[in-house]
């Protein structure tokens, strides 16, 4: 299960700690790994999708009041 997010007010950004994962940007699919890190401006609709086999752990940049907006036939 992935996480399907826009946010309007706020940009994104991650640290990879483990594993592999996939950012689908907009439609454009990329494959992030340990050691990486992921920049998303706002307004940018991103699902996020943890590959392989081995545990995959990230990093969030965030604020207090930052919510994502999930749309129920994503899940």
């Amino acid at each position: 299960l992935g996480d399907v997010y826009k946010r309007q007010d706020w940009d994104e950004w991650w640290y990879i700690v483990k594993g592999e994962w996939e950012w689908n940007i907009e439609g454009t699919p990329k494959t992030v790994k340990r050691g990486d890190l992921v920049f998303i401006n706002r307004n940018r609709v991103h699902k996020i999708i943890a590959k392989g086999n081995e545990l995959a752990i990230r990093l969030a940049v965030s604020r207090e009041d930052v919510d994502h907006i999930y749309q129920e036939d994503d899940f």
